[in-house]
Order: structure tokens, then sequence, then C-alpha cells
């Protein structure tokens, strides 16, 4: 492709009603719910790693950022995607292996705003975040 780059698509692999396996695009929905999965999997398990460091812990704030590109610009802007308060006896209670992670972070005390789509959509910086540090 002259003068541009080539967009690579994505692909997942589908099991068809007669067992086949067929290779499709991955949707925007998927790639999405992928990465809300992976970011919320990783807060609780920054918290349990916390409350596991120290046993006086009782409770973990965790928030997460994200880089995203304005569509005007390409410039990246900071974006913050959420904010949750998790208690060491509900960290505890959960098989970090087997539990979803969505469904933990979006009935925590907290803010997140994730769409029917899986997008994790911007919310205000946390009330502790400085941007000058």
């Amino acid at each position: 492709m002259a003068g541009g780059r080539r967009k690579e698509t994505e692909t997942a692999e589908r099991a068809l009603k007669d067992g086949r396996i067929k290779t499709v695009a991955r949707t925007r929905k998927d790639r999405q719910a992928d990465y809300a999965t992976l970011v919320t999997g990783m807060a609780l398990q920054l918290a349990s790693t916390a409350f596991t460091a120290s046993p006086v812990f009782k409770e973990a704030v965790v928030a997460a950022d994200t880089q995203r590109r304005e569509s005007k610009t390409g410039r990246l802007r900071d974006e913050w995607v959420f904010e949750i308060e998790l208690d060491r006896g509900t960290i505890e209670s959960l098989d970090l292996q087997r539990v979803d992670p969505l469904t933990v972070l979006t009935k925590a005390p907290g803010r997140i705003d994730l769409r029917p789509t899986f997008e994790l959509r911007a919310i205000q910086p946390p009330s502790w975040w400085s941007p000058t540090g």
C-alpha cells in the first residue's frame, strides 16, 4: 500500500454448529471485553498482593488510567477508567483464578463506567491524584 500503513486484522477462531472451526475477524467488542477483563483482573491481583504483603491492611483502593489517542490530533491523553475500593474479606473470599473480575469490580464500591460494549469510559481522576506529582 503506497504512502500508508496496512491495517492488520485480528482474527479469532469460532466453532460452528457442525463442529468445524472458522477463522473470523475479531470484533471491537471482543477486544474491549478482553481489555476490560485484563485490567480489572490486574486490579484484583494488585489488591490481593497488597493484603498478602501486609496483614494490617483492611482496604485497598485501586485506580487505573490509560493513554488514548485523540482522533483529531493523534496526541496521547491520560484517562482514568476506574477507582475501586476493595476490602480484605471480599478479596480473601474470591478464587482469583476463576472469578469474573468485571462482575466483582462493577459491584464493588467506587467508580467505573463499563458500557454494554465493554468499553471502559473515562471518569474524573481520583481526588487524591495530582498531575504534578
